[in-house]
């Protein structure tokens, strides 16, 4: 049975909370895969599991411009891009029971994305490479 998302899931950037969070997307976790046929291979292809990749992700929040968690700042999401450096990322996700499950990884911010449309609110869209070990607890 899945989880009704109503309780948001948490999105903290060094140590920061992004606010008004309106979507996330971890792309997942995956492995590459090394071919390994030979002619002993019996005419099948053989593989053995090769290097894991925490993935990406991706926030979208409502832009809210000069707030201190989002603009170019120390602390703010968007002074990231120009650190060069990875930062420390985690998401709570919600769980049935009101607790919550966390993944945390390092990445770089790769992507900021502000839009406006007639209309509609601003928003934001950030996006990390995720580089290293995750911790999923």
């Amino acid at each position: 049975m899945g989880i009704l998302c109503k309780n948001k899931p948490t999105v903290t950037v060094n140590s920061v909370v992004l606010p008004a969070v309106k979507s996330v997307n971890w792309t997942g976790l995956g492995r590459e895969t090394v071919d390994v046929t030979s002619f002993d291979s019996s005419g099948w292809k053989q593989y053995v599991a090769g290097l894991k990749d925490a993935g990406s992700l991706t926030v979208e929040c409502e832009y809210i411009p000069d707030n201190a968690q989002q603009k170019y700042a120390p602390g703010g999401a968007l002074y990231g891009f120009y650190a060069d450096t990875a930062v420390s990322i985690s998401c709570a996700w919600p769980n049935a029971a009101g607790s919550t499950t966390t993944w945390s990884c390092s990445g770089f911010l790769t992507g900021a994305e502000p839009t406006a449309s007639v209309g509609e609110t601003l928003k934001i869209r950030f996006d990390y490479k995720l580089t290293g070990v995750p911790t999923l607890a």
